[in-house]
């Protein structure tokens, strides 16, 4: 038969075995945190200064990290889809107003009476600025007809816009891939290890620097082993200072942000080069339209004022 005082000072030995690993961690805790409040205070008596080249480093990781969070953010801004929700105040109605406001026109000429524009039932919202100028000249050309001067302008002007709006379209598809998907997967990646071997340098570095305060104060009976948990935590600080360069360098190092801006630049020169090449099509002739308009208009101006 199991003796119950055996059975029992078995049980209570693998809890001290497990109590000391959380014990040693609270306490490692503690001496980090009493550390970490006496800097802040400044009444620290052990502040290890580490290496210029790491806190050089650390200065610039902090640099291209806000670097790469700002460009994510400047570049979702400046590539986002114009939804009509994102048209400044009143040009979501801009296309039925200027509608109506052709027709009154085309009326007031003819003499005929004006025909209210019914609403839409479902209006769809434009999927970029450009879809926008080429709904609203669409609606326009077709009240006012392409056998008057405006319209002919407007189906013109609607149709180039219509291509550029496509166009942008596909901008912001490269963008999102090319340019925002790679500069938030480096801040999820490099630039995120090097952050986390930072806090194991800061948190190792405070552990250190409170067992080096605390042996002051220590027992006689606890010196030898006070000195050799000082020199674990000097020869951890060595390495963890180790690892963080070399993530550090890693980001400090890396091609990608260049190649990200690269991109970008290319996805840019490619969108305006095809809007450039699509407006400077159709500008001679709208030119030569306005130019004939005005002609007439100054004729029939002269003849009903002589």
């Amino acid at each position: 038969m199991a003796n119950p005082n055996q059975a029992t000072g078995s049980s209570w030995s693998s809890f001290q075995q497990k109590l000391n690993p959380l014990a040693k961690s609270i306490s490692k805790g503690f001496v980090q945190a009493k550390q970490w409040s006496e800097e802040k205070l400044g009444t620290a008596s052990e502040v290890t200064e580490l290496p210029a080249d790491y806190l050089e480093l650390e200065r610039r990781v902090d640099v291209i990290r806000n670097l790469h969070q700002e460009l994510v953010k400047v570049t979702k801004a400046y590539a986002a889809p114009y939804g009509e929700s994102s048209l400044p105040e009143g040009f979501s109605t801009f296309s039925r107003s200027l509608t109506d406001t052709l027709q009154n026109a085309s009326s007031a000429v003819t003499g005929a009476p004006s025909q209210p524009t019914p609403e839409p039932t479902e209006p769809s919202a434009p999927r970029t600025e450009y879809h926008a100028y080429a709904k609203a000249s669409f609606q326009g050309a077709a009240s006012l007809g392409t056998e008057d001067p405006f319209g002919t302008v407007l189906m013109k002007f609607g149709s180039v816009h219509d291509k550029i709006g496509d166009s942008r379209l596909r901008f912001l598809n490269d963008v999102q891939k090319r340019v925002i998907t790679p500069l938030n997967s480096s801040l999820n990646t490099t630039i995120q290890l090097a952050m986390k071997a930072r806090r194991n340098v800061l948190t190792t570095r405070l552990e250190l620097d409170g067992l080096k305060a605390s042996y002051k104060n220590v027992k006689p009976e606890r010196v030898a082993q006070a000195k050799q948990e000082i020199d674990a935590a000097e020869d951890s600080l060595v390495l963890a200072v180790e690892e963080a360069i070399v993530l550090m360098k890693a980001v400090v190092e890396s091609p990608e942000p260049l190649r990200n801006l690269s991109d970008l630049v290319t996805s840019q020169i490619d969108f305006y080069k095809e809007a450039y090449e699509l407006l400077a099509d159709i500008s001679p002739e709208i030119e030569e339209i306005q130019s004939n308009q005005e002609a007439i208009y100054r004729n029939n101006y002269q003849k009903n004022n002589s």
